[in-house]
């Protein structure tokens, strides 16, 4: 029915026919890289040769949930860099811990307790504790949980917000440059009255109106704040998601504040 189409039935595959979706008469599926096109005889991942772009699949068939794929293929290149770097830092031997960073945007929390009630459970099952003998900080049963409860935000909407989580940079208007110009990129900010005074400006956004300004480092040690060229330094595979049509979007941070080679 119509009114059901606004429901998504999302499926983990293993890239097996299986798996997939059926499609039928009177299906249309699309993908990140495809527009909306006919797919009555068979899967389109079936029908055409993988496509290592393609990372999502929308099949709309009559009468059913849209039907939203996601599959992640492996970059052999990016393995071959990752084991490279391991064996740099002789961590060749050691268990690498996987890291997933999820941002649920204009959630607040009260709204996570009631949506969010058996992951609020589970993050307060292994919320980190303070030794009252010694006074350290400990997490008994291996996994850190914080709560912040007296952070509430650190920009004006979803992608200041985004900047400041994963980089620890700060963003302000074209008005806030502390007195430099749009082309003093690793300048320090040495107004006083600003809340990025004392941090570097790392980037400008002439379109957007704003700049951003993040810890000062040494840029040749360093070469970027964002998160995922730390754990690049560590033999990390990164992936990012925000947005399945990203490409030319103002309203994503990928490619407009950093690259994804950062």
């Amino acid at each position: 029915p119509s009114e059901d189409k606004a429901r998504l039935h999302m499926q983990k595959i293993n890239n097996t026919r299986q798996d997939r979706a059926e499609v039928k008469k009177g299906c249309n599926c699309a993908t990140n890289v495809r527009p909306w096109f006919r797919c009555e005889v068979a899967h389109p991942w079936e029908i055409e040769p993988e496509n290592a772009k393609e990372n999502f699949v929308l099949v709309d068939c009559p009468n059913e949930p849209i039907h939203l794929e996601i599959r992640v293929l492996p970059n052999d290149v990016l393995v071959k860099r990752s084991e490279e770097k391991r064996r740099e830092r002789k961590l060749e031997n050691q268990t690498q811990t996987h890291v997933m960073f999820l941002e649920l945007d204009s959630v607040s929390q009260e709204y996570a307790d009631r949506h969010f009630a058996e992951t609020r459970e589970l993050l307060k099952q292994y919320r980190i504790n303070r030794n009252t003998e010694s006074g350290d900080y400990e997490c008994p049963l291996g996994i850190c949980s914080a709560d912040f409860s007296f952070v509430s935000l650190v920009g004006a909407n979803s992608i200041p917000n985004q900047v400041a989580a994963l980089s620890g940079c700060i963003s302000a208007s074209l008005h806030q440059l502390c007195g430099l110009s749009t082309t003093s990129i690793g300048e320090i900010c040495n107004d006083p009255s600003e809340p990025h005074y004392g941090l570097r400006l790392e980037r400008v956004r002439l379109q957007a109106e704003q700049s951003y300004w993040c810890p000062n480092r040494n840029p040749e040690k360093l070469k970027t704040p964002w998160i995922f060229g730390v754990a690049d330094s560590y033999g990390y595979i990164n992936f990012f998601g925000e947005e399945f049509c990203y490409e030319a979007s103002p309203y994503v941070t990928q490619g407009n504040l950093f690259s994804f080679s950062s």
